[in-house]
């Protein structure tokens, strides 16, 4: 999430947050607080209405502001499109995530294989991120870079563009998932 967007969903919290609390204050009597805006009601009447309409008007232009970007923003995509110097290519992000699954099992041995696989704005570079359940008991760091390099090769030899992969490895024995077949 954008950094902007956070302040803007904190000050409508805030703001959003004081309005409410004043309203069921006006309704149940909370021991304090009542007391404090009945008085500030009686003795300021034009200051608290001025105080609950800039509350309320900044309230609807955050609200606004929200809904204008919610309809304007890009969504999340589910096919991964690319164009290249040879043309366009979009393929479906999961056919390409079991197709790593695919070669990452059948290249080491390991299970419950799962691959993220996401591609830069450009176009010019792939990310994937593979979890899988080490069934060996080898150096699980050569086993991760064998799996890294399979992974690499695949998306390179399938997509033509260089990949950037990262491999997370579990051990059987530290694994509570079921093992899966492939």
């Amino acid at each position: 999430m954008n950094r902007y967007i956070k302040w803007i969903i904190g000050i409508i919290s805030l703001v959003s947050l004081v309005q409410a609390v004043w309203f069921i204050s006006i309704i149940v009597h909370i021991p304090y607080l009542s007391d404090w805006f009945e008085t500030a009601w009686v003795n300021d009447q034009v200051a608290t209405e001025i105080t609950a309409l800039v509350l309320a008007g900044i309230t609807i232009l955050l609200v606004l502001i929200i809904l204008i970007m919610l309809g304007t923003s890009r969504t999340t995509q589910r096919d991964l499109r690319f164009s290249s110097n040879q043309g366009n290519l979009v393929v479906s992000k999961n056919s390409l995530e079991q197709m790593v699954n695919k070669t990452v099992v059948d290249s080491n041995l390991v299970s419950n294989v799962e691959t993220k696989v996401s591609i830069n704005r450009n176009g010019q570079r792939v990310k994937a991120n593979v979890k899988a359940i080490n069934l060996s008991e080898e150096n699980y760091q050569a086993v991760a870079k064998k799996i890294q390099q399979v992974v690499n090769d695949c998306l390179t030899a399938h997509l033509g563009i260089p990949s950037k992969t990262k491999v997370r490895l579990v051990p059987l024995s530290k694994s509570t998932q079921r093992l899966k077949v492939m």
